[in-house]
């Protein structure tokens, strides 16, 4: 196909990071992810802005707000990005994934692939831009122990 979007997984502590590849006919790639932009209540020099852990945000599935939220759940409720240990979930689109990309592996780490067709990776790297700044919009607090942590 024209475009090959997937899903790759990095293992971290308790589980996976995913984050999402996509490449185009003439091999470039782009990559999607989301992630915290504090460490468990202190700043990341420098990684604030691109985001460095957590999991993907290539959908807004699983972002909506259960309306409460305590120190003992942090990220359980939207809105609020400034609670919690890990601050705001941070998305960033479009990335070119290469050696400067925080998730970048050289090798061939586990994956799914979720696209392969005659389209342009156009419209899904709109998408998922869209996506990154509707997550960054809602000011959603980062939790790595719940729904925009990591996979298992």
């Amino acid at each position: 196909g024209l475009c090959k979007v997937d899903v790759r997984y990095s293992p971290v502590m308790h589980g996976y990071h995913a984050y999402i590849v996509a490449t185009a006919p003439d091999a470039s790639r782009v990559a999607s992810r989301g992630g915290p932009t504090q460490q468990g209540g202190g700043s990341l020099a420098g990684q604030a802005s691109s985001a460095s852990g957590g999991s993907s945000g290539g959908s807004s599935r699983g972002s909506g707000s259960s309306g409460s939220s305590n120190s003992a759940s942090p990220g359980a409720s939207g809105g609020d990005g400034s609670s919690g240990p890990w601050g705001p979930l941070n998305a960033v689109a479009g990335q070119p994934y290469d050696k400067s990309f925080i998730d970048f592996d050289a090798g061939n780490p586990p994956s799914q692939r979720v696209v392969d067709n005659d389209a342009s990776c156009d419209g899904y790297n709109a998408s998922f831009s869209k996506t990154a700044a509707a997550i960054n919009s809602a000011n959603i607090s980062y939790n790595p122990l719940s729904t925009n942590g990591t996979c298992q």
